[in-house]
């Protein structure tokens, strides 16, 4: 877990009153990002549903289990909310789970994964690449990407993590995402043999969300966003493109 020491390891119970601590300020947290969406993203009554969604499942992070609707429509606002607080267009329709729609009218689709452990990375992929291929009729010019929230694969219990500070956790995170592409490289290449639409893909968004504890004696939830790309992908017009709009992104953090 990102190399860090935590407050209590795992297989160390915590308290339950410290665990339902962590998890309802996770929950806030979240709920505070999902907040900034503008009204005219749940204009309809489908759009609106996933609210509803979103407040089913188990009360705590910590107790949900692997098939939690709510947790994964949480994910895919909070993703629509990242582009938005950068003042992005970013919208709920289909065909993908996120669509953000630039101002020459060119669209991202991005489809939204939790992975629940590192087994499922490669049926996740595969999973978010038959989607993309499904629905490219409909968004034919759209830059496809998936976005994998990796909070559950790293730290599944949503344990304090504790660093000196938070751009040392950080980079600390970009360390591990790094070496994690590396070592799980064979899910990737597995993922893009054994799919369609494998090849539409411009690029992996992630996301791990944590709560960190600092020498200031501050305690924070930091969420980290990230932009993959191989050397292809980074070089091609479409690349710079998502450079830089992550670019404006990173400049909204």
């Amino acid at each position: 877990m990102l190399g860090a020491a935590v407050a209590a390891g795992p297989g160390q119970p915590l308290p339950i009153a410290e665990d339902a601590y962590y998890s309802t300020v996770f929950e806030v947290s979240q709920l505070c990002d999902i907040a900034q969406l503008p009204d005219p993203v749940f204009a309809s009554a489908e759009k609106r549903t996933k609210l509803r969604i979103l407040g089913r499942g188990e009360l705590h992070y910590f107790e949900a289990g692997n098939d939690d609707q709510g947790r994964d429509i949480g994910f895919e606002l909070s993703t629509a909310a990242y582009f938005c607080m950068a003042g992005l267009n970013a919208q709920l329709d289909a065909p993908a789970d996120v669509a953000v729609v630039r101002e020459d009218g060119r669209s991202f689709q991005i489809e939204c994964k939790r992975p629940r452990r590192v087994a499922s990375l490669a049926a996740n992929l595969m999973r978010a690449y038959e989607q993309i291929a499904d629905h490219r009729h409909e968004a034919p010019d759209a830059i496809a990407m998936v976005a994998i929230d990796l909070t559950l694969v790293w730290n599944p219990e949503f344990r304090p993590i504790r660093y000196p500070t938070m751009l040392a956790a950080a980079n600390a995170f970009d360390e591990h995402l790094y070496n994690f592409e590396l070592k799980n490289r064979q899910a990737y290449v597995d993922a893009r043999h054994n799919s369609r639409g494998a090849e539409l893909m411009s690029g992996r968004l992630y996301k791990f969300q944590g709560m960190f504890h600092l020498d200031d004696g501050t305690t924070n939830v930091g969420t980290f966003w990230r932009i993959a790309m191989t050397q292809a992908e980074q070089d091609s017009p479409t690349g710079q493109e998502i450079r830089r709009v992550f670019e404006r992104l990173v400049e909204n953090d």
